[in-house]
């Protein structure tokens, strides 16, 4: 018999569902480093492909519109339910028909990604004849990335209460938290009257398994046409919370200057259309955006670079979070200049 906490002691397999709420699975190539929800999507991937080494659990999966080639190998079972992918009406479309497969899921454990169809566990939970307890990972400090984001968007400052309040029921009904450093179990402890025994720290890692298809970088910079410049990479989200206004704002400083140096934006986001443009329109020279492309290849990106960069907007998310990409980059054994934020001094 062995205890495996939620007050559980069982000696046979436990049965474990996974909702990974408007987090879409169906994505063909779920290796690509894109928008911020496909970087959830490879997050959840990763860490299902690593719940699926253990022969004593028994994964089912519920996501919104079925599954990619890639997650069928995986010893789990899957189910899905319809949700539009139309930006705006995704948790419109998508509450009740989660809460239908959820109500009727076999599961003694609940893992929920995320807070936007929190009203599907809630909802489901309530109308279970036998409850779940249910395991909550916010992926982030929601309050913190609004902060950002409603600097800059008015349906961002309406929406906020609501996506609060939200992710406060989630807490009140969760058995157990999922937290990425201290800092955030402490401040998910204080902000909302969390028990910190209910709050267990899983840090992020980076996978070191991972490997690139290129063995020569001196042919990527002269097909970029910098073999004799200096590169900055950065590689992830495009976007405010991530700082890419800042960091090409940067480079413009440098642009009249002859320094020999370039920067090289991998990846894709919310923002990157708008970058795009103002690098054309101001002619920036010394800033090459790349778009997504297969993670497999990230690795000799960042085998290229002289400097690796971490230019995240310092706020509350961003001070308690530690990004993944920081373990990706000290896998590369590069130098790392980043924002001061507290969790990487820490």
């Amino acid at each position: 018999m062995v205890k495996i906490g939620f007050g559980i002691s069982r000696c046979d397999e436990l049965k474990i569902g996974i909702f990974t709420g408007t987090i879409s699975m169906d994505h063909p190539q779920v290796d690509r480093l894109a928008d911020f929800l496909n970087v959830r999507q490879l997050y959840v991937t990763e860490r299902l492909k690593h719940l699926v080494k253990y022969n004593d659990l028994d994964i089912t999966v519920i996501c919104p519109n079925g599954i990619s080639d890639e997650l069928h190998e995986l010893r789990c079972s899957f189910d899905s339910f319809k949700m539009s992918k139309r930006k705006h009406l995704k948790v419109a479309t998508g509450i009740v028909p989660a809460a239908i497969k959820l109500l009727k899921m076999d599961c003694e454990v609940l893992h929920m990604y995320s807070s936007e169809l929190a009203l599907s566990v809630v909802m489901a939970q309530k109308l279970r004849k036998k409850k779940f307890k249910i395991l909550f990972e916010p992926m982030g400090v929601l309050e913190g990335e609004l902060d950002v984001h409603t600097k800059h968007s008015l349906k961002s400052r309406i929406t906020k209460p609501y996506m609060v309040w939200k992710e406060k029921l989630l807490f009140k009904h969760s058995e157990g938290i999922v937290a990425y450093t201290e800092a955030m179990k402490g401040y998910f402890s204080k902000q909302y009257g969390i028990n910190p025994k209910k709050i267990s720290v899983v840090p992020h890692w980076a996978d070191s398994n991972v490997t690139s298809p290129y063995t020569n970088e001196k042919d990527i910079k002269k097909s970029l046409g910098i073999e004799n410049k200096k590169s900055i990479v950065y590689t992830g989200s495009i976007s405010e919370l991530h700082g890419s206004r800042t960091l090409i704002k940067a480079m413009e400083l440098i642009q009249t200057n002859e320094f020999g140096v370039v920067l090289l934006l991998v990846g894709g986001g919310p923002l990157l259309p708008k970058i795009t443009e103002y690098i054309k329109k101001e002619q920036l020279k010394n800033v090459i955006t790349l778009g997504i492309i297969p993670r497999t290849q990230i690795p000799t990106y960042l085998e290229l670079a002289d400097i690796l960069v971490i230019p995240h907007t310092k706020c509350l998310q961003n001070n308690l979070d530690l990004p993944t990409k920081l373990f990706e980059y000290f896998e590369a054994g590069k130098p790392v200049v980043s924002s001061n934020l507290k969790a990487i001094v820490d």
